[in-house]
């Protein structure tokens, strides 16, 4: 009868310590649990910077391709200019006296 007290007691103890190992496995798993919500959210967090980043990466070089367009263009204009002042002033030396 003693040695099933001893018994029974010995099983309680080792039941209560396993019960404390399992609180701690499930303290780690939720801790573990929260972490990777963090690193989830702060991976979601830095795709959307990503695609920010490369739609204002998109955004200045459309915006580069178009000014340098233009230079062109204004480039052309003030060639025609000059040569239509050169015109210009060929037509005014044939007045002078």
């Amino acid at each position: 009868m003693e040695q099933s007290r001893n018994l029974a007691s010995k099983t309680n103890e080792e039941a209560t310590k396993a019960d404390v190992i399992l609180n701690d496995i499930r303290t780690s798993i939720s801790h573990i649990n929260d972490v990777s919500v963090n690193i989830a959210t702060a991976a979601q967090q830095q795709s959307e910077t990503s695609e920010e980043i490369n739609r204002n990466t998109t955004t200045i070089r459309d915006i580069s391709q178009e000014v340098a367009t233009q230079a062109q263009n204004q480039s052309a204009l003030c060639t025609g200019m000059v040569e239509i002042i050169d015109q210009q002033n060929n037509v005014l030396d044939k007045f002078k006296v």
